[in-house]
């Protein structure tokens, strides 16, 4: 079990490891052996409460969050504690970061609401038609129920050239099912471009014009061996049958795609490069084409409510939160930009109650906040 708690604590047990964890730690006197084994870096608080997800039961844990700091200064940031859920999704153990609450004469007010279920679809004739979670609105060819747009399957249905567009503003989500049955997760500030239904003896192509979407794409097989495309502006995935998440926003240099499952081929600038579960390709602004391996887990985990940043700096992290919470932030100290955390964060997060804690790192003197926008200092 030694070997469980080790893996547990560097975030590598598989899903098989995490289902005799979540077992083992529910028995008291494991949790107390847990206890003393992970001594005064994690304090294990086992609890179980309803939730809205996959699962409904989650571990709270009390852990120490650290960023990359200087042996000088680790000892002071010892002592920020951080609680953690441990949370269920889909079967894999995922580190989900609830702040602790903060004293009453520092307790952030909640002024940025965080993100939620809304979208713009736009038809084929120009209209656009504003969707919400709780939308029931349909047309011909799709309907919305609770923040998912279903268009129906095109089997055995004439042929239709028409295109619709899904806007994803910023500080929403939403969920998109194609004709066949493929799933499409789209992020915020996020844009796609594709057919009412999709021709046949042709490719299933589609267009990510702009933003993150993590797809999960219907086999080749069930759609007569047609094979399935996503463009970019430089790229563009080829797919039989696969799980993958492709991250092109504008204000980035480099388009990111990363498998989780089956097999994709990238092709940019007339080079190739076939991708398998945890590689991931970047493609840059300068003409070249990477493939690194990475924690596809990581990657997606925005789809689940979680924004996983690891190593990320502080900058990149400022630029996911601006687009979930819709808020222009500014780092006027740029000796700040490249400071790097470690720490998964929850979308449910109120915005102050984050940069609070960014705050108590010591790295952060103050921010301020002007209408919608905020200045970090």
């Amino acid at each position: 079990m030694h070997t469980l708690l080790k893996k547990f604590i560097h975030h590598k047990l598989s899903e098989e490891e995490w289902k005799e964890f979540q077992q083992w730690i529910t028995i008291p006197k494991n949790r107390a052996q847990a206890k003393k084994y992970l001594g005064t870096d994690y304090l294990i608080n086992y609890s179980f409460q309803e939730g809205t997800d996959t699962s409904n039961d989650f571990l709270k844990l009390k852990f120490r969050l650290l960023p990359h700091l200087k042996k000088r200064n680790r000892y002071r940031v010892l002592k920020i504690i951080t609680v953690c859920m441990l949370f269920i999704v889909s079967g894999v153990s995922i580190l989900l970061l609830n702040l602790k609450p903060l004293s009453s004469h520092s307790a952030a007010k909640n002024t940025f609401p965080k993100g939620s279920n809304k979208a713009i679809l736009t038809l084929e004739d120009g209209t656009e038609i504003k969707l919400h979670k709780n939308d029931n609105y349909q047309n011909t060819n799709a309907v919305n129920q609770q923040g998912v747009i279903t268009y129906h399957k095109s089997t055995n249905k004439a042929f239709s050239s028409g295109i619709n567009y899904l806007t994803i503003p910023l500080g929403g989500q939403y969920n998109l099912v194609l004709s066949d049955g493929t799933k499409v997760w789209l992020n915020s500030g996020s844009k796609i471009k594709y057919p009412i239904a999709f021709q046949p003896n042709h490719p299933r192509s589609i267009e990510l014009l702009y933003g993150e979407a993590y797809f999960e794409v219907t086999s080749a097989k069930v759609n007569h061996d047609n094979s399935f495309e996503v463009k970019q502006r430089h790229q563009t995935v080829t797919v039989i049958g696969t799980k993958f998440n492709i991250k092109a926003y504008p204000d980035e240099s480099s388009i990111l795609t990363t498998v989780k499952e089956g097999k994709v081929a990238v092709e940019a600038y007339g080079k190739e490069s076939f991708l398998l579960p945890n590689d991931q390709a970047i493609v840059s602004e300068d003409t070249t084409l990477e493939r690194i391996k990475v924690n596809a887990q990581d990657e997606v985990a925005w789809i689940h409510g979680l924004f996983v940043f690891k190593s990320k700096s502080l900058k990149d992290i400022m630029r996911v939160l601006s687009r979930w919470y819709n808020v222009n932030i500014t780092i006027k100290n740029k000796s700040l930009d490249t400071i790097q955390f470690k720490g998964t964060l929850s979308k449910n997060l109120p915005l102050e109650k984050i940069l609070e804690s960014i705050k108590s790192t010591g790295f952060i003197n103050q921010y301020t906040i002007k209408n919608n926008h905020i200045y970090i200092n």
